[in-house]
């Protein structure tokens, strides 16, 4: 369908227990993709070409949808059908507890491939992160507290608790615009562990004179509240 979105079915028969035994399953899960935008790209384009955008739109609905994720390390209930594993078992093969990590945390900020525009710096405080471009990504370390992030120096702030120890994964993300209308509002969403791992591990790193040198970071202008600069 044009400007579709990708559907995903997964259905699960059986299962091999961690004692080696197959069990039979009744499972099925199904994801869909995003919106593709495709619709407000291509009214954006005729306006900005006066209209000469509309000799391209024939193939237009050749245009493909998002793909459809599940994530990694999403939980599901399966129903099992006959034999099940006794509980002995299952207990006398779980993995061990992992020691909780301390120090600063990693946090991730990755752009994906939707809306118009090319580009985008990021700031922390009153610090210029790095210019990250389409499916690029930037990982940066903070000490636990909070930390301010935003989109160009005058953007809009976006407060994040960042945990000792831990991985945060913050997505330059959209909101529908009600001036102009039709339009969207760039910002971050602060996105689960496991999907933000599976959705920006094919992105490619920050690198080149976009990527900051961050021995050079001052911690305090970090997590400082961002300056307000007033116009001239």
């Amino acid at each position: 369908m044009a400007w579709g979105r990708g559907v995903l079915e997964l259905q699960m028969d059986s299962v091999t227990l961690v004692d080696h035994q197959k069990q039979s399953l009744q499972a099925q899960k199904r994801a869909t993709g995003t919106d593709t935008n495709a619709a407000y790209d291509w009214t954006q384009a005729m306006a900005q070409t006066q209209g000469l955008a509309f000799l391209f739109l024939p193939p237009a609905p050749l245009q493909h949808g998002h793909q459809a994720i599940l994530p990694r390390g999403r939980c599901s209930w399966l129903k099992a059908r006959g034999r099940r594993c006794s509980r002995a078992v299952v207990e006398a093969f779980q993995p061990t507890v992992e020691t909780p990590k301390h120090g600063n945390a990693a946090v991730t900020i990755y752009y994906p491939k939707v809306g118009n525009a090319f580009s985008f710096h990021v700031w922390c405080g009153q610090v210029q992160l790095a210019k990250i471009r389409k499916e690029h990504k930037l990982t940066i370390s903070l000490p636990p507290g909070q930390s301010i992030f935003r989109l160009e120096e005058r953007g809009q702030h976006f407060r994040v608790e960042v945990h000792d120890g831990g991985e945060e994964y913050l997505k330059i993300g959209a909101s529908p615009s009600s001036s102009p209308p039709g339009g969207w509002n760039r910002s971050f969403v602060l996105v689960e562990h496991h999907v933000g791992e599976i959705q920006s591990q094919d992105m490619v790193p920050v690198s080149g004179k976009d990527a900051p040198d961050q021995s050079k970071f001052d911690l305090k202008q970090l997590q400082a509240e961002p300056q307000t600069n007033k116009r001239r």
